[in-house]
């Protein structure tokens, strides 16, 4: 697995708040609203970020040899870290592009409530994307775990 390049998560996150604000400008064109957030979203990045710790430092535990754990668990966390790392670069910058829009137009409650709203989920996923590539980091081996392979000892031929 390769390992997540900040440059292109901030990349992914920039696109996709370009895009999300032109589709935010559209839809208020169309409809004549803003689309509203909800806070619950926010609260399943931390829900996220808040695993991805927890399990992230079981292998940083496994690594100092305090536990034990299988091969198949700290691939598992390792996956999982890459792709909410991915994820979350995708949400930020789509609901701080669905922000940027509404900016123009805060005298409404509605649009500062949805303001508030989609910033405190964008600021969640940041979070949960900042959790991630730092347990991804954490389940990279160590140059000095692999195995060392024995020397002299060449495979006969039978």
């Amino acid at each position: 697995m390769k390992t997540l390049s900040i440059r292109t998560l901030a990349l992914v996150a920039a696109c996709s708040g370009v895009l999300a604000a032109i589709a935010t400008y559209a839809v208020k064109l169309r409809a004549g609203t803003y689309p509203q957030i909800t806070p619950l979203m926010g609260v399943l990045f931390l829900s996220i970020s808040l695993l991805l710790w927890v399990w992230g430092r079981k292998i940083v535990a496994y690594k100092e040899k305090r536990t034990h754990l299988d091969l198949t668990s700290a691939v598992n966390v390792a996956y999982l870290a890459y792709s909410a790392a991915w994820t979350g670069a995708i949400f930020t910058g789509a609901l701080s592009g669905l922000i940027i829009p509404m900016l123009t137009t805060l005298e409404s409650v509605y649009v500062q409530q949805a303001v508030w709203k989609a910033g405190l989920s964008a600021l969640a996923a940041l979070t949960m994307t900042v959790v991630a590539v730092i347990v991804e980091r954490w389940c990279r081996r160590d140059e000095d775990d692999e195995t060392p392979q024995r020397e002299g000892l060449e495979p006969e031929a039978s």
